[in-house]
């Protein structure tokens, strides 16, 4: 186990930063460092809603009954 693990442990038993710093041999901020960093559970991540994309009906115009035009216009 590395050291921030052996660390929480001990945080988890309820040693003090300034106890578990010099336990494990490291600085008070370094200890705080490893809470903030690995020991927090990560928060749920919260992504931006996406907007549906839906396809709009076009409205149809009416035929107009015009002679001069043939079946191809």
């Amino acid at each position: 186990m590395q050291k921030w693990e052996l660390a929480y442990i001990d945080y988890q038993n309820g040693m003090k930063y300034k106890d578990i710093a010099a336990k494990h041999d490291v600085s008070i901020n370094t200890v705080k460092s490893w809470k903030s960093r690995k020991w927090n559970e990560p928060p749920e991540k919260k992504g931006a809603t996406k907007k549906e994309k839906v396809a709009h009906k076009k409205e149809v115009q009416p035929v107009i009954d015009n002679d001069d035009l043939t079946e191809q216009q």
